[in-house]
């Protein structure tokens, strides 16, 4: 009605005429729709009959508790509709109607999966000679198929001795089998068997609970496998012939605590600078006395001083170092500042060296000088015990246990004494071990019957060669990781190894990039936590059996809790 309309109608602001009169007056019919203006809607009624599956339904959960749950509501309410007010169950839902909707969920599944056997079991027939069941010896008990079994005359409960057959990777199983597993507080596959058999029987059960066991993210964080992948090629440097210490990494160890010349002052710390050349494994130790970035460029040139200007230095960026050790929070500091590393990288660029840094917590990409480190320290340990030494006695064992590494051989040793001596580093530093015999005394000869300079190139290039035919061979095999595996995929859900911590504090995080090598193998990965994206070689990454799809990247945060810090 238009409000022109509505202004003048009286039946609007005053009602009907015979509202006011008297009861006798008032109609005997009702008002029709015609006088009141009023025209009737017109609807269309579309009816639409759903029907659902029991396996429909048994899919849709992911937990037992809430299938039953919701089972079992159902069940009253059929039940309620068809009794009167007075006797309907209302109230939380009792344990006898829990174990009902349990009861009629695996009669349904024995229904559909036991078809076959379920009619023959009815009948009394013989099972099919291909059945799963015949070696069970199948009974039909309440209209539930048990296991009939050899142990009828066992004082076990009933259900223990007749437990009720579950099929074979059916989801409703695999319900069961996981809510036992919460009950049996995450046990082994063993225990979590013995335990479901106490009622029902799963066919293949072994390779159910282990598959159980295996998907559990609660157990595989608390005994993570961290990935491995084919140990890669070794890089040029690794394996053509260059000056020595032309190419060089670069680690630190310590800190070392040296005795101060007061007696009465505490321990002075100090660090152990290790170069190690990447072609001949040659070592270089020096003394640091404090972790700045002035006390690593003076080391740096003390190096370069003596062992002549490299033209790359391979090293971590010191994250292989955070932790929870307070003693190693300087050395943390010191390698996170981006200062420091806007410092090395301008000293090496002003000198013509070139940094290159390896992704952090991977001493895997940098083995060669972690393995120098290693045997440092075992040289150390053996010399010093626990005494504290002076920054001198120190610095005089460190270069004894350098001239040790450097003798070491790096070809294989042979037994017959008419062979040649095995290469060493020493070799292509000063032409020998450095802890061997000195040569006999020449002075007394005529410089003619000297060896000319020649003569020295020659010897040189004699063990450049025995590098090539003895030493080379040595690196062709793969010690470790000899196998290639399936490469680390993006969205996977990753536990990042962090050996300060226990397995269960690990941060969590979601790989969003790989960086596979020339051989199309991932070794290296871009993994985002709550702190930020940070790379870490796959073996120091443990895969959690979780799938994600790509509509969860925006609800990456709700599961990654982290504590420990990270960052590019």
């Amino acid at each position: 009605m238009s409000l022109h309309h509505l202004l003048n109608c009286s039946l609007w602001w005053h009602g009907p005429r015979w509202v006011n009169a008297l009861d006798i007056a008032w109609p005997k019919n009702p008002v029709s729709r015609k006088e009141c203006g009023e025209v009737p809607e017109l609807r269309k009624v579309v009816s639409l009959v759903a029907t659902t599956q029991p396996e429909d339904i048994i899919n849709r959960y992911s937990h037992l508790n809430r299938l039953i749950r919701t089972c079992a509501w159902w069940h009253r309410f059929r039940e309620n509709t068809r009794c009167e007010a007075s006797v309907r169950v209302i109230g939380s839902l009792s344990s006898a109607e829990i174990d009902r909707a349990l009861i009629t969920l695996v009669r349904r599944v024995q229904e559909e999966h036991f078809a076959l056997d379920r009619r023959q079991l009815e009948r009394n027939q013989k099972l099919h000679p291909k059945s799963k069941l015949r070696f069970l010896k199948p009974q039909l008990v309440d209209g539930l198929i048990r296991v009939g079994g050899r142990l009828h005359h066992s004082a076990l409960a009933i259900d223990e001795k007749h437990p009720i057959v579950l099929p074979a990777k059916h989801h409703l199983t695999t319900l069961i089998a996981r809510r036992y597993h919460e009950k049996t507080m995450h046990g082994g596959p063993n225990l979590l068997l013995s335990t479901i058999r106490q009622r029902f029987w799963p066919l293949r059960g072994r390779e159910c609970v282990r598959s159980i066991v295996h998907d559990c993210i609660t157990c595989t964080r608390a005994r993570p496998r961290s990935l491995e992948q084919l140990m890669g090629d070794l890089p040029p440097v690794r394996v053509n012939k260059s000056f020595p210490f032309e190419n060089v990494g670069v680690d630190f160890a310590g800190p070392v605590f040296l005795k101060p010349p007061n007696r009465k002052a505490d321990p002075v710390k100090g660090y152990v600078a290790v170069y190690v050349c990447l072609a001949v494994k040659a070592v270089h130790l020096d003394l640091v006395p404090d972790m700045t970035t002035d006390g690593f460029i003076a080391s740096l040139r003390r190096f370069t001083g003596r062992r002549g200007k490299p033209s790359t230095i391979y090293c971590d960026n010191g994250r292989n170092f955070v932790g929870a050790q307070r003693e190693l929070s300087e050395l943390r500091k010191l390698f996170l500042t981006q200062r420091h590393r806007d410092a090395v990288t301008n000293e090496g660029i002003d000198n013509g060296i070139h940094f290159l840094f390896i992704a952090p917590r991977s001493p895997s990409l940098g083995g060669i000088w972690e393995a120098a480190v290693k045997s440092m320290k075992l040289h150390l340990r053996r010399i010093m015990g626990n005494a504290m030494l002076t920054e001198t006695e120190f610095t005089t064992a460190l270069i004894q246990v350098e001239a040790a590494l450097n003798s070491r051989p790096i070809t294989p040793m042979s037994e017959d004494p008419q062979d040649l001596q095995p290469l060493t580093p020493g070799h292509f530093l000063v032409g020998k071990p450095l802890n061997a015999i000195p040569e006999p005394d020449l002075s007394g000869i005529p410089e003619s019957r000297l060896s000319r300079w020649q003569r020295v190139q020659n010897l040189s290039q004699h063990f450049w060669r025995r590098w090539h035919h003895e030493y080379l061979n040595t690196l062709q095999n793969r010690y470790r990781w000899t196998e290639e595996t399936s490469n680390l995929a993006k969205n996977a859900i990753v536990l990042l190894r962090d050996e300060n911590l226990p397995p269960q504090r690990w941060a969590i995080g979601r790989v969003v990039d790989v960086h596979p090598g020339e051989d199309g193998l991932v070794r290296l990965a871009s993994v985002k936590t709550n702190n930020g994206i940070t790379q870490r070689a796959v073996n120091k990454l443990c895969l959690l059996p979780v799938e994600v799809s790509p509509s969860d990247l925006t609800q990456s945060r709700s599961i990654t809790p982290i504590s420990s810090h990270e960052e590019k």
